[in-house]
């Protein structure tokens, strides 16, 4: 038969991610040599999240994952082939932590080329960051896998004491009157981006009626000509400046207005261990997460452990350790938790609402910072009894956590605890969490009856709708447009498109936006301010 006549078979897709559309991978020189034989194992390893989009690789954001992988690249422990391409060398974690969440001990497994092993553990570390730290590694089996043998996990939260505080004390403490100067100048930071996002997308002509009209604002937005963009930054940088000059004249001033000595009494404490104990068992947590439902089975979790594991003081506040130990967690399902148990504490809730929280009825549940909470351990009860049987010798991971005792509790509480404290006694992001529970009818059906607080954005679309501000608007759009126009033509050169500005007609309109900006800012203060105090009256 001729070659002409045999059909050609298509070129399989290569599936490998990591490279840009329609680019082949890299093809190994032919006098390339391997950097050695991979072997399996499981490294042991700690970090602080705060910095960090999660545990796992993401695309154009920095994650845990990404560093350690280029690390163990630059230890000379990946090949270049297999770099960046984390399924070629069967990489699996025990647990993806979220943005922000920090693990004391983690576990990730993959086929590395080892080379000198008594120094393999410092090659990688002095190519990571300080709050990243591998502590040890062992040979695992061919078939173990971190995720799936994975039988249990235990997470830790530190709230400070003053979370669990009942309402009426805390309203008249020392902390609540420190911290109200501060929010205020938050709130008006939050304001500032809704004013400034309804201000663009009505310059570039978006109506934001609905999601899709949205996205097509945004994309527009990116695709406007240089002087547009300059105006839009210029206007922007007036009203930051008004608005966020409060916040860091304030955050310089009050280094300390999150200190507060209150810790619970022993009645407290014992309240707290009873609450705790309701999640204790096989329970339907659909409640505590996202998008699950009660009848569906991923719904289904079960607690062994929660406790209060220690109560301390740093940074001149109480802090309260809780530990939690379950077969597995959902998304945001131990931050619910914890908030469920706040808000009964702080008063905002009966404590009968655990009768309906794990019923059929779907129902309000607040959700704490995400800063308190790290993983501490994940436990491999069936591979360690695995191991044991074997004939030939393999390390446990309750032995593997025995030999590292000693440098997790270091890490723990040099960079973890230490930097969560540090960092909730400096921004106070548990104290602004708690200013708005009262807004909210936590422990209630979610289904009907309830009025959310309107958003600033809904009421700074209202505002850019009056009379007052929409023509002045329209005057500086037309007159952009104008000058885009002119700009395409050829008529003005495109480099000299920043001079624009200086125009007298332009340079006007800026100043009225300007102006009109600034009054803008100040009614939606207001607008808001009446919305939240008209919904806590209901």
């Amino acid at each position: 038969m001729d070659a002409k006549d045999v059909k050609e078979k298509k070129r399989p897709r290569d599936r490998r991610v990591g490279w840009p559309e329609g680019d082949a991978p890299p093809k190994r020189a032919k006098n390339a040599k391997r950097l050695g034989k991979k072997v399996f194992i499981a490294v042991l390893f700690g970090y602080h999240g705060g910095g960090y989009c999660g545990l796992q690789i993401n695309p154009k954001v920095k994650t845990i994952e990404e560093e350690l992988e280029m690390a163990m690249y630059k230890a000379g422990c990946i090949d270049d082939m297999n770099h960046k391409h984390l399924q070629k060398i069967q990489w699996s974690r025990a647990a993806r932590t979220d943005k922000g969440v920090s693990a004391l001990c983690q576990i990730c497994a993959m086929r590395l080329v080892l080379g000198d092993e008594s120094t393999l553990v410092d090659r990688i570390n002095q190519n990571l960051p300080g709050d990243i730290r591998i502590y040890k590694y062992f040979r695992v089996t061919k078939s173990f896998n971190a995720k799936l043998q994975c039988s249990s996990r235990t997470y830790e939260y530190i709230v400070p004491a003053y979370g669990l505080q009942p309402i009426e004390d805390y309203k008249n403490s020392d902390l609540a009157r420190m911290a109200e100067p501060y929010f205020e100048a938050r709130r008006h930071v939050a304001i500032f981006q809704d004013v400034w996002e309804a201000i663009q997308a009505f310059l570039i002509g978006a109506t934001k009626k609905d999601e899709d009209e949205e996205k097509n604002a945004e994309e527009k937005a990116h695709s406007q000509s240089l002087p547009l963009k300059e105006v839009l930054a210029r206007v922007r940088g007036i009203i930051e400046k008004e608005l966020v000059s409060g916040y860091k004249q304030v955050s310089e001033e009050r280094e300390d207005r999150f200190s507060n000595n209150f810790s619970l009494s022993e009645g407290q404490k014992d309240k707290l261990k009873v609450l705790l104990s309701n999640y204790i068992g096989s329970k339907k947590h659909h409640n505590f997460t996202i998008r699950r439902k009660f009848d569906e089975t991923a719904s289904q979790r079960v607690i062994y452990q929660f406790e209060p594991a220690e109560y301390f003081e740093d940074c001149g506040m109480h802090f309260i350790r809780l530990r939690v130990h379950g077969q597995s967690f959902m998304l945001h399902q131990i931050r619910k938790m914890v908030g469920m148990i706040v808000v009964i504490m702080r008063g905002h809730v009966k404590d009968d609402v655990f009768k309906v929280a794990f019923d059929k009825t779907p129902i309000h549940v607040p959700k704490a910072p995400a800063l308190g909470l790290y993983l501490n351990r994940c436990h491999y009860k069936g591979y360690d009894k695995k191991v044991g049987n074997l004939k030939e010798e393999r390390v446990s991971f309750e032995l593997a956590y025995e030999s590292i005792a000693n440098e997790t509790k270091e890490f723990r509480e040099n960079t973890i605890v230490r930097k969560i404290c540090e960092q909730e006694a400096r921004e106070g992001s548990f104290a602004h969490w708690l200013r708005s529970l009262h807004l909210y009818p936590w422990g209630k059906p979610r289904s009907g009856g309830y009025t959310p607080p309107a958003s600033s954005r809904v009421v700074v679309n209202k505002l850019m709708a009056s009379m007052e501000v929409r023509p002045l608007l329209e005057n500086f759009k037309s007159k952009f447009n104008h000058t885009i126009e002119e700009i395409s033509k050829g008529r003005e050169p495109r480099e000299q498109a920043v001079l624009s500005l200086s125009h007298p007609a332009l340079g006007g309109t800026v100043s009225a936006l300007e102006t009109s900006a600034r009054s803008l800012g100040l009614r939606v203060a207001k607008s808001i301010k009446a919305c939240h105090s008209e919904l806590a009256t209901l």
